[in-house]
Parts: C-alpha cells; structure tokens; sequence
C-alpha cells in the first residue's frame, strides 16, 4: 500500500499513529539500517486502512490490484469496494 500525504504532514506524526494501528506497536517499523517490516494490523485491513484516511486525509494507492495477491482479488467485491 502506498499513502500519499499532503507535504505539510509530519511524519513522526504519521509514524506513531501506524504503530497505534500494528499487532506489533512496540517494535518500530524502520530499523537503524532503514530496512523496514510489514505492519500486521490489529483490525480488519479496511478498517485500519479507513483509520488512517480519517486522521491524515491521505490517497491511498493499491499496488498491481489486479494480480493474484493484490486487492481486487485479495478481497471479496463488497469489501474492494
């Protein structure tokens, strides 16, 4: 998934609100070295998903939705949508 914030949003803002949404909270998501991990929501994935639009007001951009894994056929049509 890839967000898109406005340039005006602060990202230490953005960072601690995704760990308020990850199963994992206290581990952070980038490592020293800048390698990063998944965040593995505590909700459903919509859910989380409408969470994060609703506090930063952000696009949401869905990687190949249309392969195997991505999300049209990762969800069923109600939940796509």
């Amino acid at each position: 998934m890839l967000a898109v914030f406005d340039e005006a949003t602060d990202i230490e803002q953005v960072n601690s609100f995704l760990l308020t949404l990850d199963r994992d909270g206290a581990r952070p998501p980038i490592t020293p070295n800048r390698k990063h991990r998944d965040i593995e929501p505590k909700e459903h994935v919509t859910d989380t998903l409408k969470r994060l639009c609703a506090r930063f007001r952000c696009l949401l951009i869905f990687p190949h939705p249309d392969q195997p894994n991505g999300f049209c056929r990762s969800f069923q049509p109600v939940e796509a949508a």
